[in-house]
């Protein structure tokens, strides 16, 4: 269910409580062409190195989240700036391991060191051992 929310430049919004993640045109340096937001602040990131439309960042919280830019709006949520009169899809993301391994007796919750680079590797199949590369 696609909802839109209205907001104005001294509208305090929940908007303000995420960390918001832009991609840009280098040929449209006007406004960005893709939001997408993270409810933990967002340390690291990295483009998919054949997909660039696939985004992986790293969170502050220790996890992972990643977006496809690609994927249809009508999953996301409609940001309206009445006074500006634009309108943004504000992107959540695609998979994320927030909560993940997270139980309520568990010692090391709450204790995640937050990332500091990504990398994207790739799974070498011909190989025995079925290690990981970095993708050049």
């Amino acid at each position: 269910d696609n909802q839109d929310i209205e907001t104005s430049v001294n509208d305090e919004s929940h908007i303000t409580d995420y960390c918001i993640g832009c991609q840009w045109n280098v040929y449209e340096p006007s406004r960005p062409t893709k939001l997408f937001y993270s409810v933990s602040a967002i340390t690291s990131a990295c483009l998919h190195p054949t997909n660039y439309n696939i985004v992986f960042c790293g969170l502050e919280d220790g996890s992972v989240s990643l977006w496809d830019l690609e994927e249809d709006e009508a999953y996301h949520p409609k940001v309206v700036d009445k006074d500006n009169n634009v309108e943004w899809i504000l992107r959540s993301p695609t998979f994320s391991t927030i909560g993940l391994g997270e139980e309520k007796n568990d010692e090391a919750a709450g204790r995640c060191a937050r990332v500091v680079a990504l990398k994207v590797l790739s799974k070498i199949e011909s190989e025995e051992r079925g290690s990981f590369i970095p993708i050049q």
